[in-house]
């Protein structure tokens, strides 16, 4: 066994990039990648050289090429566990928590905090709110965590509920990987929060509870289940040796249902108890794959919160890019899983892999790796984490550079009230830091086509920006409905300023009406024979609009989508329409498409409600967009919102009607335009 080596973020980086390719890789694109200049990566390789020689790889440079990893596939393997492993040793924040339940869970009496704060080095109001976050936890397992002021805290409860809750805790946070190297004797490689506490004698079990498992064939024996079971004896016989026994059982159980327990005990010498009997063999007889278990046991969901977290973790080191800086991938991600569980039927992924292999190279090899080392081998398929790869692809997508929205506050009471709202829309919204106030006389000082909206304490005339009435305050509730109203206005469809002059432009006449001619005859309203996952239905989008040539990479414009989804959502709550819009350098020509789907699904609306939807009304542009286009484009989000007449129509209508709406958005611009000169 070669030498252990404490690895820097910066090594860590490095060298799993290299080993996602087999090829030389140029040290701009190996900069790139990991965030650093291409002098501190020849820095790193020549420090590189030597502790490589230790796993029998060498690090070449070829001049003009780049570097390369050089061995054999095995010591790679190694090399590529050690740095995933090492990146575990890092304790965080979640670790301390866990640390934290442990210490209660195996206290007799009541744990004194003080003491405990000062042996995690802690604060005691550090500890206060860690323990506020275990309430909700515990909770899950009917457990509750009692505080007695001056005193300390313990956990009440049965025991079998906080047995359930330490198993699952090891099943959150021990890789599928690190539990093979411990029960292999590599004590380094045991979860971060158990390092700090006593439990010798639950190590002992586990390594000899799997060392008894490995050997007895289980039907649909796998990585986790093998494991969970394992941590069952292990966590059992510690929790004995600390004097926690089970309140007796009082349902029977056959001795053919006991069997498993009778073999055990006989074979590792650990007499049981009936009721441990029982206890355990109702353990040892839940061997089912993770899916079985995530549909049955709904508090099991934090588990896998904590799996997807890790997952992510480890995609970001082995992928080169820090996707855990993402807090919609994850919550995407966890909505995937967690409904793919819940359906028999593997999804079709000969359409999605060839266009994520050419877009994004190395990842799907980089999710499955990851998944393997999280979940266990095999334990999700290819076919299921292919689709796991929009998720990410959709992180990659890097956001356009838009203008701040205008906003114009209207105000009767006074300067003092006038400031007071328009400091809580800047606070509230960043994005619309350039904010006006006015009085209700000085309005017609205004330019109103200036603003994006305009936010008002008393009623208004009907403007043709949009206008929302609101306390100066500002509540929450009108804050939400100020982001459903900017959520209506994609900002990504705002314009440069135009300068006005008196003359008729024929050039400009002329590009209005080829535009709109142009975008009339592409317009279609396509119905999609969809599935019940919102990845797919978006990939039929994207690849109808590149079969159309309207983009380059039908898979880039679904995860763009996919992730303005992620990120609020896009249902208009009342109705069955979903607004996807989206500007990205992946589009050719600015296009506006609506699809009805065969089958409705729930999806979020923009006041965070879920309701069916079964139209989705997509409107694009490239990043390079012309004015016309966006000025349409923007027109075309507006009138959504103009009447509920309009609402209707949009949600509702033919493809007929859908295109008359859209031609009152061309003779409306092309009359401005007009009027204007």
């Amino acid at each position: 066994m070669h030498m252990k080596h404490e690895w820097s973020a910066r090594e860590r980086s490095i060298l799993l990039h290299l080993l996602a390719t087999e090829t030389s890789t140029p040290l701009a694109e190996i900069a790139q990648a990991v965030n650093l200049s291409e002098r501190t990566i020849q820095r790193e390789r020549q420090l590189l050289e030597g502790i490589l020689r230790e796993f029998e790889l060498e690090l070449a440079w070829q001049r003009g090429h780049g570097l390369s990893l050089i061995g054999r596939s095995d010591a790679k393997q190694q090399l590529r566990e050690d740095l995933i492993l090492s990146a575990e040793a890092i304790p965080t924040a979640e670790d301390r928590i866990f640390e934290l339940a442990w210490r209660l869970l195996f206290e007799k009496d009541t744990l004194k905090l003080q003491a405990v704060a000062k042996q995690m080095h802690v604060s005691p109001s550090t500890l206060t709110q860690d323990l506020e976050k275990l309430d909700r936890w515990f909770d899950e397992y009917h457990l509750e965590v009692e505080r007695k002021k001056g005193v300390g805290a313990r956990v009440l409860g049965l025991e079998a509920e906080k047995r359930k809750l330490m198993i699952n805790a090891l099943l959150a946070h021990w890789d599928t990987l690190a539990f093979y190297r411990f029960v292999r004797g590599e004590d380094d490689y045991i979860p971060t929060f158990l390092k700090t506490v006593p439990c010798d004698v639950m190590l002992e079990a586990l390594r000899d509870g799997y060392d008894y498992l490995k050997e007895h064939p289980y039907e649909r024996m796998d990585d986790r289940t093998i494991m969970r079971v394992t941590f069952a004896y292990g966590v059992q016989q510690a929790r004995l040796d600390a004097g926690f026994f089970l309140e007796m059982y009082t349902k029977g159980r056959s001795d053919d249902y006991l069997k498993v327990a009778f073999d055990m005990e006989t074979a590792l010498g650990t007499p049981f108890s009936m009721a441990e009997r029982v206890w355990f063999a109702e353990e040892a007889n839940r061997l089912r794959s993770l899916k079985e278990q995530m549909k049955e046991d709904e508090e099991e969901r934090w588990v896998m919160q904590i799996r997807v977290h890790k997952l992510i973790h480890h995609v970001s080191l082995i992928h080169g890019f820090a996707f855990t800086d993402d807090a919609a991938l994850e919550k995407g991600l966890l909505a995937h899983i967690l409904s793919s569980m819940n359906t028999q039927a593997l999804p079709d992924t000969d359409t999605v892999r060839p266009h994520i292999d050419r877009d994004y190279p190395h990842l799907r090899s980089a999710i499955q790796q990851a998944a393997d080392i999280v979940f266990g081998t095999n334990t999700f398929t290819e076919e299921e984490t292919v689709f796991w790869a929009m998720h990410f692809a959709a992180a990659l997508v890097k956001p356009v550079r838009r203008r701040e929205y205008r906003a114009l506050v209207v105000c009767s009471a006074g300067l003092g009230s006038s400031k007071m709202l328009v400091n809580r829309v800047k606070q509230e919204f960043p994005e619309m830091q350039d904010v006006v106030n006015s009085s209700l006389f000085g309005l017609e000082q205004h330019r109103l086509d200036d603003y994006d909206v305009i936010l008002s304490t008393v009623p208004l005339p009907p403007l043709s920006v949009p206008t929302l009435i609101v306390n100066p305050l500002l509540t929450n509730e009108e804050v939400q409905r100020v982001r459903h109203l900017l959520l209506s206005l994609p900002q990504s469809f705002q314009t440069k300023e135009k300068s006005h002059s008196t003359m008729l432009d024929f050039n400009e006449l002329g590009a209005l009406v080829e535009t709109f001619e142009r975008m009339d005859r592409q317009f279609d309203l396509v119905t999609l024979d969809n599935s019940d996952r919102l990845e797919d239905i978006l990939l039929d989008i994207g690849t109808h609009l590149e079969e159309r040539g309207l983009v380059q990479s039908g898979i880039q414009l679904s995860a763009q989508l996919l992730r303005r989804h992620e990120v609020a959502g896009l249902g208009i709550p009342g109705t069955k329409l979903a607004l996807f819009h989206g500007r990205h350098a992946s589009i050719e020509r600015a296009s506006v498409f609506a699809f009805d789907l065969n089958q409705s699904i729930p999806l979020l609306m923009m006041d965070q409600s879920t309701e069916p939807v079964s139209r989705l009304l997509v409107l694009l542009a490239p990043e390079e967009a012309e004015d016309v286009e966006l000025q349409f484009l923007s027109a075309v989000s507006g009138s959504l919102i103009e009447s509920e007449q309009h609402m209707n129509l949009y949600s509702n209508g033919s493809k007929k009607e859908l295109r008359l709406l859209l031609h009152e958005c061309m003779k409306k611009m092309i009359q401005d335009t007009l009027h204007e000169k």
